[in-house]
């Protein structure tokens, strides 16, 4: 009976969800349309010259493309770039694949891309369930082609970790945005420990739970996700429809490569920005003034542990460190201007070569 319940829940709350975005759906929608874009520029650079100049992005749970309300749905934000893409004649193809179990919101889906496909962009719907898909999913995009893969269950009973490590344990380059829905955890903690272990892939999470609650769950994704995809760190956002608000669900990106968290983490920033503004608005401007040179105190103590730290340092490498442990906390225009100052200052010096991003760096 608690199975049936469980089922029913999430059937009636996925009808209401598709009805109208919300805040906080919208938050990964911006920062997902806005990362498509430069990750294709830079991964379409590296397939130019391959017998297949193509790069795939993959939608695990898509919905129907668009909200009730009209609003772009993840599905429709890939074909838009992929036909943006196409209309640049960039020597290179972005092409989709989205997976939708439902019948209806397939339906739908199929409807809600065909002026895309109209217009030449490759698309495969796929009406099934997505782990059931992924042997399909493998056989189209190849063992080479680039994959972006956003994974946005709704909860997380469909998310099976087995299925999405076939996908990420390719030999060819895969980047991941993944939302977690942390917000149930509590719940199914309780009722469905299994659940939770399936989706993550380890039951380790289960021995410091009553120590560190949902950290504990998260740590232990993290993990299985970056020896599945032999990925650096995962970076991970919790996503609020206001300042303080609860959590809705965590935003998780996982990668390869240093640039796919460097140009995400700016989009993360501007976010956080976006909620703290309203508080900003009601401080007294010395307060404001005062939280802002506390910021940048820290920024300055953390570049100089950094550099330190590091054997060969540059303003890249500790930028790139910066944003891979503190995604979304600082913006990179801030730290490349802060390591400047601390340049300007004395406090590290410069040996001149000509680019100030690669030029190695000595920090007092």
């Amino acid at each position: 009976m608690a199975q049936i319940s469980l089922e029913w829940s999430v059937m009636t709350s996925t009808r209401r969800f598709f009805e109208k975005v919300k805040d906080h759906s919208e938050i990964k929608h911006r920062i997902l349309g806005k990362f498509i874009r430069p990750w294709r520029s830079k991964l379409g650079f590296k397939v130019r010259n391959r017998p297949a100049a193509r790069l795939w992005y993959v939608d695990a749970f898509a919905g129907t493309g668009k909200y009730g309300d009209g609003a772009d749905g993840s599905p429709v934000l890939g074909a838009r770039e992929a036909l943006r893409t196409q209309t640049e004649r960039r020597g290179y193809q972005l092409s989709c694949i989205n997976v939708e179990l439902e019948k209806g919101r397939c339906k739908q889906l199929e409807s809600n891309t065909s002026e895309f496909t109209t217009s030449g962009v490759t698309i495969h719907n796929i009406c099934d369930d997505f782990s059931a898909a992924v042997p399909q999913i493998l056989n189209i995009v190849g063992s080479a082609n680039p994959v972006l893969l956003f994974v946005d269950p709704f909860g997380i009973k469909p998310l099976i970790f087995e299925a999405l490590a076939k996908l990420l344990s390719r030999s060819g380059e895969v980047d991941l945005i993944l939302t977690f829905n942390t917000s149930a955890l509590h719940r199914l903690v309780v009722d469905h420990p299994d659940l939770v272990t399936k989706a993550i892939g380890s039951s380790d999470w289960t021995k410091e739970w009553n120590i560190r609650g949902r950290d504990a769950v998260l740590d232990s994704f993290s993990q299985q996700l970056v020896r599945a995809g032999r990925f650096l760190p995962i970076a991970s956002h919790p996503v609020r429809a206001e300042e303080h608000g609860p959590i809705h669900y965590h935003l998780l990106i996982g990668s390869r490569h240093e640039d796919a968290y460097v140009l995400s983490n700016d989009s993360v920033c501007k976010e956080n920005e976006r909620l703290s503004g309203y508080k900003t608005v009601l401080q007294p401007s010395l307060l404001a003034s005062l939280d802002k040179e506390q910021e940048e105190r820290e920024l300055l103590d953390l570049i100089l542990q950094v550099g330190r730290s590091m054997n060969k340092a540059s303003r890249k490498s500790v930028r790139n460190h910066l944003v891979i442990n503190h995604w979304g906390k600082w913006h990179t225009s801030d730290i490349n201007r802060a390591v400047t100052a601390l340049v300007a200052s004395g406090l590290a010096a410069r040996e001149y070569s000509g680019d100030i991003d690669t030029d190695p760096l000595t920090f007092q």
